[in-house]
């Protein structure tokens, strides 16, 4: 679902900065849609310039 949101934002030529648990899907989003890749959360949050969004995408359970 967020790589869905990450890829339309893509398209709509937004400055988008990336970040999952999991590295490898990371790595994909920045070579499959062009996003910025982020190596932690607060390294997510500090990328993007002023204003900016940061959306989450978690999903139910223990990682919440």
């Amino acid at each position: 679902m967020g790589a869905n949101m990450a890829l339309r934002l893509r398209r709509a030529n937004h400055d988008v900065v990336v970040w999952n648990r999991n590295a490898q899907t990371t790595r994909e989003l920045v070579q499959d849609i062009s996003a910025r890749g982020a190596a932690s959360v607060g390294a997510l949050v500090r990328a993007p310039q002023p204003p900016r969004i940061v959306w989450l995408m978690l999903p139910a359970g223990d990682v919440t």
